[in-house]
């Protein structure tokens, strides 16, 4: 598997990691400023682009308290890691090592339906059955392994695959999409979020193989 890379075209960061050293990692909770980790699937452009005019009309429709996400930020969450002292390149370069044996063949999500999630804010979601199954199996694949990497990453088995549109929202049911939403799930990134900055970094790719 090749060296991580911050994506839109950053160099590469290459660091001697062995297990030892990986399973010391500093892990320390997240606050406004601070970055968060987690592995997800990217959209791409033109999906997170349709995703957010759907966002749109929503907001119109029951003005929710706030507004929809940037489609810069969409992603699928597969695996949270929660926050560590350490670099970004050196988490990535360690996320690398700890999946390089993971093997699982690309898959496709669709995302057919609206709905609302059923918690104090009201996550507002696109979410559909379609490739369930291999999002749970690679999302068990990704605890198992970077748990034995020293990373902590909290088993889901009930997790469904699903892209927030907002999370401060209100009850609007469950809609079924005329458009659904295809994603190929061919790759994988890590991503660090800037807690209350709005603000996402990615590194990778990580191809399923």
């Amino acid at each position: 598997m090749r060296q991580p890379r911050k994506a839109m075209g950053s160099a590469s960061t290459q660091l001697p990691l062995d297990l030892q050293t990986m399973q010391r990692w500093h892990r320390v909770t997240p606050r406004n400023g601070q970055p968060a980790y987690f592995i997800a699937i990217l959209p791409g452009f033109e999906i997170a682009q349709k995703a957010t005019l759907i966002a749109d009309g929503l907001h119109r429709e029951h003005a929710f308290y706030r507004g929809p996400r940037p489609a810069g930020l969409l992603h699928l969450t597969t695996c949270g890691i929660g926050g560590y002292e350490e670099s970004p390149e050196e988490i990535a370069v360690a996320i690398s090592e700890a999946i390089k044996d993971i093997h699982m063949e690309p898959f496709t999500l669709v995302l057919d339906c609206l709905m609302t999630y059923d918690t104090p804010t009201k996550h507002v979601v696109l979410c559909g059955e379609k490739g369930q199954t291999q999002f749970r199996l690679l999302h068990i694949k990704l605890v198992k392994a970077l748990r034995l990497a020293g990373f902590y990453a909290a088993l889901d088995c009930g997790c469904q695959p699903h892209m927030t549109l907002f999370y401060r929202g209100k009850d609007i049911g469950k809609r079924r999409l005329p458009d659904p939403f295809v994603i190929q799930a061919s790759q994988i990134f890590l991503v660090q979020s800037h807690i209350g900055e709005g603000r996402h970094d990615h590194f990778g790719p990580w191809p399923l193989h």
